[in-house]
């Protein structure tokens, strides 16, 4: 393994935690909504929006997308320690 590895892996890392905190923030958003609030939501790779009935899926979405987020910066910190190790 080499230092190019342990960048690469470093920037994957400050990606998916940038990630992290987007979505973080569109879950605190989503809870402070009041009841009656209109969202739209932006479907992946396009410009369109639609609009969401169920705010509450929405935010379970986000939730589960969170921890799937999350569990991918926890493996991303491991490969990294196992690749520092390796040098």
């Amino acid at each position: 393994m080499s230092n190019i590895d342990i960048r690469l892996t470093k920037a994957k890392l400050e990606q998916l935690e940038k990630e992290y905190q987007r979505i973080d923030l569109v879950n605190v958003e989503l809870s402070s909504l009041r009841t009656n609030a209109s969202v739209y939501q932006k479907k992946t790779n396009t410009n369109i929006l639609f609009f969401v009935e169920d705010i509450k899926a929405l935010e379970a979405d986000k939730k589960k997308e969170l921890m799937k987020v999350k569990n991918n910066i926890e493996k991303t910190k491991k490969e990294l320690k196992k690749l520092s190790g390796l040098l």
